[in-house]
């Protein structure tokens, strides 16, 4: 029962947001030809504007869905509510639980250490040919040509609507599998701990998501994906470390005279 509420109430949200979805679609537009553009330069202020969407997703849709299913939901939610934030709710209704909250904020910190101290390298001169097959994923999350629909595996495809009307930056999925394959795209030239972090938080999220939503798919694939490059850099940075910065031991024979 629960489940439908919140199908319910994700499309009523979607419809309450969609004046403000085009902005978001045109905002990443500008700030992305703006990385094109000017590389590194621009990092910090993109990098900013994802750590502020992040906070954003931490009270929409949920948070607001939280408050709605407070005043009009089921009576047992209602007694869940007077309880607290349950730890873990399945399917549908994860977005709820106290676990999506607590990775949200992980993916925040992680954005907001990177914003702070940029590490990325968006120099797009330096793209590897591999690493615009990751390109189709990214158009994926920000066209995403589906929307929920008024039930639980309800969706209505929007087409070529969803290059202006898609639920991008509205819903963190869509939003996350877009910026996740940014990262890709520009791998290995990124902060090791964000690549990594973002990766298994975004695992998680797709895995739980993708049960009874399986357009979370390309997310969970992606994420897996990037967790799995994410280990072989770390280990070739690793081994990269002794041999940028080895040890000089003297032997006796070879130490100056006192």
């Amino acid at each position: 029962m629960l489940d439908a509420y919140v199908a319910k109430g994700l499309g009523e949200y979607l419809v309450m947001m969609q004046p403000i979805i085009p902005i978001f679609h045109l905002a990443y537009v500008i700030l992305v030809n703006r990385l094109v553009l000017f590389g590194n330069q621009f990092r910090s202020p993109f990098e900013w504007f994802i750590t502020l969407h992040y906070v954003m997703f931490l009270f929409f849709p949920f948070g607001w869905l939280w408050v709605q299913l407070g005043k009009l939901g089921p009576a047992s939610f209602g007694r869940t509510v007077e309880s607290g934030i349950p730890f873990w709710i399945p399917g549908i209704s994860f977005g709820l639980s106290g676990l999506h909250f607590m990775l949200t904020s992980l993916l925040i910190f992680l954005w907001f250490s990177e914003a702070k101290a940029p590490q990325n390298d968006f120099d797009f001169r330096k793209v590897r040919w591999w690493s615009y097959l990751v390109l189709p994923v990214v158009l994926w999350g920000f066209v995403y040509p589906f929307q929920q629909g008024g039930q639980p595996g309800e969706f209505v495809f929007l087409g070529i609507k969803g290059l202006w009307d898609s639920p991008f930056g509205a819903l963190m999925n869509p939003t996350s599998t877009f910026l996740l394959g940014l990262l890709t795209f520009i791998y290995p030239r990124v902060n090791l701990k964000l690549f990594i972090g973002s990766a298994s938080v975004l695992l998680v999220i797709a895995l739980i998501g993708a049960r009874s939503t399986p357009l979370d798919w390309p997310l969970a694939v992606l994420a897996g994906v990037n967790l799995f490059l994410g280990v072989i850099l770390a280990m070739k940075r690793r081994k990269a470390i002794p041999a940028e910065n080895p040890e000089v031991v003297s032997s006796p024979s070879s130490a100056p005279p006192a």
